[in-house]
């Protein structure tokens, strides 16, 4: 590395903090300028959002790979492990995993494990983590070693534990005392992959029922008795499965015993009987999401009675659902799905906006389009309808292919300053000079039909510029942007695999 001298006359910290605002891919660059540089731009303080990714390319290049982590000087705080296979990992992965958190396993608070793993691993790995506070695993089997041998360490600041458990015989063996490992956690999640009485979970939800405060639990069938559960400390809770789709019994009575939830995920088809559970037993409820297919005429005027909810995630709202809805003030984001039948409705914005006046952000997923094209007028009719919209997000993830084009009157974009487009190519008009967009996001956009030389043209107030992953954005065009545009921030990530886990 060169001399850092002539370049490091900074006073003491501000180095630091002014890596702070840097995304990792700028610090990056600026760790190979000097030692100095790069032992500031990933210190501890700043490994919070850095993730060790181990993956089955490192395993298959070990002695290179273990080579290069020895020699980081690097706190590692989050660590990921996504080894290929099915089972428990095998002996080679085991040991290599091993050798990582014999390395880094003292600084590490977050380990997560896209792999499985025996109760004995599962321990071995722990213990090399005394200072863990976040964990996520799946435990596949009970190992057949004696329950003695296998004491799990106390972790006194892990708070949340992510668990996916083979079967209950797991838990009934005694071999994963998540309660030993974890006396202070406050936030749970637990999915069965093959469980037919899972009782035990229920013994440990109910020993632990005073302190948890966030609960992500995967019900694959009706005969497990969570309804008789008190969690009166709970605020966040995420409801996976179809056990509840049709109980309505059972949903009241586990409602009833929840005053305290703040948030509510309900991953299954909601009908308009649980979806009135849930409004009349949940007064603090700020976040609700929930799949609407069924939900019939008039369904949510049972949102009245939330006076405190702030954001709305849904899949699909037709107009039906909303008829004689009063205005729903209190709610400031929404996301929601909309599809071809949505586009032929030229008053569905107006509808929606009578019930959501007040939506600050929105994220608008178009899915199941007949056409290429994404009709523009409704994207225009929604920026220009919700006055106090200030952030709208239109993605494509569920199209083949999906292009937002148009935007060719002034006023189009209404009073939206940030404009996100995910997976949705662009074009634009040659007269949209008056908008007030601010922040400009295009992430994994293959498509941009507009000179980005003369963005500031069609985005005079810009003040931020970001390219994701978008494929006719190379590095030169950044830099040459840069060049242009000084006063904009302009944020760049190649492109890349997107990883799904």
């Amino acid at each position: 590395m060169a001399d850092s001298n002539h370049i490091n006359n900074l006073p003491d910290g501000l180095l630091l903090e002014i890596f702070t605002y840097l995304p990792l891919i700028d610090r990056k660059t600026a760790s190979q300028v000097c030692r100095l540089w790069d032992q500031e731009a990933f210190s501890a303080r700043l490994m919070t959002s850095v993730r060790l990714r181990i993956s089955c390319t490192m395993l298959n290049s070990k002695a290179r790979s273990l080579e290069l982590l020895r020699n980081s000087s690097r706190p590692y705080r989050n660590i990921m492990i996504t080894l290929c296979g099915s089972g428990a990992c095998n002996d080679i992965q085991y040991e290599f995993i091993v050798t990582v958190l014999d390395l880094f396993g003292k600084s590490i608070e977050s380990f997560t494990m896209i792999r499985g793993c025996s109760a004995a691993q599962f321990k071995d790995f722990v213990v090399r983590m005394p200072g863990l506070k976040h964990v996520t695993a799946y435990v596949t089997e009970p190992d057949k070693r004696p329950v003695e041998s296998l004491v799990f360490p106390v972790l006194g600041k892990l708070r949340e534990v992510d668990l996916e458990i083979n079967n209950d015989d797991v838990l009934e063996s005694g071999q994963l005392d998540v309660l030993g490992m974890a006396p202070n956690v406050t936030q749970l999640g637990i999915t069965f992959d093959k469980c037919d009485e899972p009782v035990q979970v229920i013994d440990l939800l109910e020993v632990c029922a005073e302190q948890l405060t966030s609960l992500d639990l995967f019900v694959p069938h009706d005969r497990i008795p969570i309804d008789e559960l008190q969690l009166g400390k709970l605020e966040v809770l995420k409801l996976r499965g179809r056990a509840f789709s049709y109980d309505n019994n059972k949903l009241y009575l586990l409602f009833k015993g929840l005053p305290a939830l703040k948030e509510v995920h309900l991953d299954f088809v909601v009908t308009e009987s649980a979806l009135r559970i849930v409004c009349s037993n949940c007064p603090k409820l700020e976040k609700l999401d929930i799949k609407t297919d069924i939900l019939q005429e008039k369904s949510f005027k049972c949102l009245e009675t939330l006076s405190n909810l702030q954001v709305l995630i849904v899949n699909f709202i037709n107009t039906s659902m909303i008829v004689g809805c009063k205005p729903l003030t209190s709610i400031k984001e929404m996301q929601i799905h909309v599809d071809d039948t949505y586009l032929n409705n030229h008053d569905y914005a107006e509808q929606m906006y009578r019930v959501f006046p007040n939506v600050r952000s929105m994220k608008i997923f178009f899915r199941g389009f007949r056409t290429k094209i994404i009709d523009e007028v409704f994207v225009r009719q929604i920026c220009r309808t919700f006055v106090n919209l200030r952030k709208l997000t239109v993605s494509g993830e569920y199209c083949l292919y999906a292009t937002v084009r148009g935007f060719d009157s002034p006023n189009d974009l209404g009073n939206v300053e940030e404009f996100i487009f995910i997976k949705t190519d662009f074009s634009i008009g040659p007269s949209s000079y008056t908008n007030r967009i601010k922040r400009l996001i295009f992430d994994h956009v293959n498509a941009i039909d507009i000179d980005v030389y003369s963005i500031d043209k069609f985005f005079p107030k810009l003040q931020y510029l970001e390219f994701v992953s978008c494929k006719e954005i190379k590095p030169d065009v950044i830099v040459k942007l840069r060049e242009t545009f000084p006063r904009c921030v302009i944020h760049y990530v190649h492109l890349e695999k997107r990883w799904m886990y």
